[in-house]
């Protein structure tokens, strides 16, 4: 590591300089997750950046890139977070082996160093969390650990229903039959340039409409529920379509689609990001079966792990999901 050095990227255009590197990073499998790629980062500045600047630590070894940390600093308080916040599930360096501890390190000078008041690192990855830790700085501070449920994902669809009680299994193939009242039942699973932006707007729609009809729309953020988050799914869907890292599982009653989940993949893991169904059909449980089908999907792909993202819901659990805590680390530089 004699020759590592740092620098700091606080102007888009000095971003798009390191593509090339980041694209690489990507390729070597240093991509912690989706909410760290080129195409979510340029997605989400999109809409809604304003009041933010970029703040890009790019470590360097000889010529090439080893790790990046892609954070925003808003302009009126002067307070750090990963680019996406609060919408990312997961925040980590983009990092190869052996350069993690260095990276943060140097991404906390920077900030110091810029008159940054403060920084919050939520949803961390264990590496990176503990990377921070030990950095020994004054003023970081580990958070509590959040809920972010996983199911371990067998080989075969008959071990995952042999892990669950007999009454619970026919509870769902009842419920099936009777979501089959209403048509011939399908699932499909597209990626790429299948799940288009004109299919991003209409699940939108539907989420906004869903929690409309149960009363509760004021509980999903205002982002979420406002036009240009539609806008912000379409771009987000035409930049991962070359990687195929955003998926949309629809499930058919007949010619309707009753429920929708909207994925993401990436090596290894399969994020359940977002759901919506037809509220009117709630009684015939069309969100479950919908996340149910999506699993054996990804069971058939070989994926090994189907991340059902922040928060503690039971029905989680009732698929078999263990629990998993992900820390956070909050930073004060003092003044």
């Amino acid at each position: 590591m004699a020759n590592l050095q740092f620098c700091l990227l606080t102007k888009l255009s000095e971003v798009a300089d390191i593509q090339p590197g980041w694209q690489h990073l990507q390729a070597l499998g240093c991509l912690p997750s989706v909410f760290q790629h080129p195409g979510w980062v340029d997605a989400w500045w999109h809409s809604f950046g304003v009041g933010r600047d970029p703040f890009f630590v790019v470590g360097w070894c000889d010529d090439s890139i080893v790790g990046i940390v892609p954070l925003m600093i808003d302009s009126g308080i002067r307070h750090a977070q990963f680019i996406g916040h609060p919408l990312n599930d997961r925040n980590g360096a983009i990092c190869l082996d052996g350069y993690l501890d260095p990276l943060w390190s140097a991404t906390l000078d920077l900030l110091a160093r810029s008159g940054v008041v403060s920084a919050d690192f939520p949803e961390l990855l264990d590496a990176d969390a503990n990377a921070l830790s030990s950095v020994g700085r004054v003023g970081v501070q580990l958070t509590p650990g959040r809920p972010s449920p996983v199911i371990d994902l067998p080989a075969t669809w008959d071990e995952f229903l042999a892990r669950h009680d007999g009454p619970r299994v026919r509870r769902w193939y009842r419920e099936e039959r009777r979501l089959a009242d209403l048509g011939t039942i399908r699932f499909e699973c597209l990626a790429g340039d299948d799940a288009s932006t004109g299919l991003m707007y209409e699940f939108h729609r539907s989420r906004v409409e869903r929690w409309s009809f149960t009363g509760q729309l004021t509980e999903l953020a205002e982002a979420e529920r406002s036009d240009e988050f539609a806008r912000f799914l379409a771009r987000l869907a035409r930049n991962l379509a070359p990687d195929r890292m955003l998926r949309l599982g629809r499930l058919h009653a007949g010619t309707d689609v009753v429920a929708q989940d909207l994925y993401f993949v990436w090596p290894g893991v399969t994020l359940n990001y977002m759901k919506t169904y037809q509220p009117g059909l709630r009684n015939y449980s069309p969100g479950r079966h919908a996340t149910l089908a999506g699993i054996r999907h990804f069971i058939s792909e070989g994926l090994p792990v189907f991340d059902f993202g922040r928060g503690d819901e039971q029905y989680k659990f009732s698929l078999g999901a263990r629990n998993r805590d992900l820390s956070g680390i909050t930073v004060s530089f003092g003044t």
